[in-house]
């Protein structure tokens, strides 16, 4: 079969999302952990029936509470090909951590920036991006991620 010439462009929208809050601290890197337990790994996208892409990931910190401190932590990102229940080493791999300070979300004079990162990466069908929380994190406070992309 040929090399395929043409440029190839995404068809539908996807925004993938997860609020990440509460005693959800995983404090290893390898993978293993279960998929929406406590603590644990969370699905935040899936590749669609040919695919998806994904350009970047961005983080935000928020509050519930005004001008309440995040808890510092390490977010890390996951590819693996388990959907739901139990990853292990051999089928979930890190592929991303940031490092997060304390940040004083929810101010009423300074705003946050949002961490955002370039990822551009094709999540084959059916395999899935998942992220956990090094730490637990402070009462009233979390991080709401987003996958931004398309699927072809």
């Amino acid at each position: 079969m040929p090399a395929n010439t043409s440029p190839i462009y995404t068809l539908t929208p996807v925004v993938g999302k997860y609020t990440l809050t509460g005693n959800i601290g995983l404090a290893t890197s390898d993978g293993v952990g279960t998929i929406a337990a406590t603590p644990g790994l969370y699905l935040l996208v899936t590749g669609g029936a040919q695919g998806t892409y994904i350009s970047r990931i961005r983080i935000h910190a928020y509050a519930t509470a005004a001008a309440t401190n995040t808890a510092a932590t390490v977010l890390r990102f996951y590819h693996s090909t388990v959907t739901a229940g139990a990853c292990t080493a051999a089928d979930t791999r890190l592929f991303q951590e940031v490092g997060i300070g304390i940040l004083a979300a929810a101010h009423s004079t300074t705003a946050l920036t949002p961490i955002e990162f370039s990822v551009n990466y094709v999540v084959p069908s059916g395999e899935t991006i998942l992220i956990s929380s090094h730490a637990n994190l402070a009462a009233n406070t979390g991080f709401m991620v987003l996958a931004l992309g398309g699927s072809y």
